[in-house]
């Protein structure tokens, strides 16, 4: 994001030039799976590509987009 194009880039350093909070820029992921072993991901995810796996990492992208830090320069598609 900070690489996108000079104005995208000069939005995130001046956000972090006003201070950092961990909350601002990384979301709440205690509720998420983790340390999932491949056969663990192809059974019960689908693999990379299967239905599960993608609402994770749907979710995962909403929240980042939900984080104060990103809101001004989320897609819109990711804010729908």
């Amino acid at each position: 994001m900070a690489t996108r194009d000079a104005a995208t880039a000069r939005t995130l350093q001046a956000r972090l030039a006003a201070g950092f909070r961990v909350d601002d820029f990384f979301p709440e992921a205690a509720d998420l799976p983790e340390n999932i072993r491949a056969g663990e991901l192809e059974a019960r995810y689908g693999g990379v590509g299967g239905r599960l796996f993608r609402q994770y990492a749907a979710e995962v992208e909403r929240r980042l987009w939900s984080c104060p830090a990103y809101r001004a320069l989320a897609p819109t598609a990711a804010t729908n």
